[in-house]
């Protein structure tokens, strides 16, 4: 019995010093977790109601497209987004985290914003195009960023808010687009578009860079690229992505 309560005191012990506040977490980790939030409400706005706007008619504010023009446009972009980030998270480690989330950002607010102006299917695909590059190029930096603010102790809880967050933006962002919907098509892209803006204040006044980048911006350009290469070189790695993707 004495050994049964020494065992459970140091387990109590144990569980209480692996407690876990949330002042744990450093700012940057919660600037990324809100930054996270206002991407997602902006890709899902849009994203919802993207193939009423795509193939809905011109008389009701659509863009007339036939289904499979939308299928090339929502294919071709999904692809790309999820392809796009071996390259932007190469990039994010050559030239700091900091430095290409303002490039994405940059990217973002206004091809959003031409989402909505653009009506020609090859005008609508260039813009669409450039959503896919701007979220490629934000998805691995956040990602990054969760994993170098948090440790072995924080990793579990940490990643649970940052999915969390996600799932607040995927929640909001929709409601808010439908509203806006009622309005004017345009909104919605307008929204979008307001919602990639307030991340540039977050970025500016909370968000430092998890990592010292200095060792890493002494490497070459041209040694970062060929990491990458050598990543998808590897024979199954670049069967198992691009199957996945297609």
């Amino acid at each position: 019995q004495s050994y049964l309560q020494s065992s459970y005191s140091k387990e109590c012990g144990f569980l209480m010093s692996e407690k876990i506040r949330l002042k744990d977490f450093p700012m940057s980790f919660w600037a990324a977790n809100t930054m996270e939030i206002f991407e997602r409400m902006a890709w899902y706005g849009f994203f919802a109601v993207s193939s009423l706007y795509i193939s809905g008619s011109v008389e009701e504010g659509g863009l007339g497209f036939s289904h499979e023009d939308r299928g090339v446009l929502q294919g071709v972009a999904t692809f790309f987004l999820y392809l796009f980030p071996v390259v932007s998270g190469t990039l994010a480690d050559r030239y700091g985290f900091k430095k290409v989330l303002f490039a994405a950002f940059l990217i973002l607010v206004p091809a959003y914003y031409l989402l909505g102006q653009f009506k020609l299917f090859t005008t609508f695909f260039f813009a669409y195009m450039l959503v896919a590059i701007g979220a490629g190029t934000f998805k691995p930096v956040i990602i990054g960023t969760i994993t170098k603010t948090t440790n072995e102790k924080t990793s579990s809880m940490g990643f649970g808010i940052f999915y969390m967050m996600v799932n607040i933006g995927g929640f909001i962002g929709p409601i808010v687009a439908g509203i806006v919907r009622a309005i004017s098509w345009e909104y919605v892209f307008i929204a979008s578009s307001i919602w990639i803006s307030f991340n540039f204040l977050i970025l500016a006044f909370f968000y430092k860079d998890p990592v010292e980048t200095t060792s890493v911006q002494n490497k070459k350009l041209k040694d970062t690229l060929s990491g990458m290469v050598e990543v998808l070189g590897n024979g199954r790695f670049f069967l198992f992505v691009f199957g996945l993707l297609i």
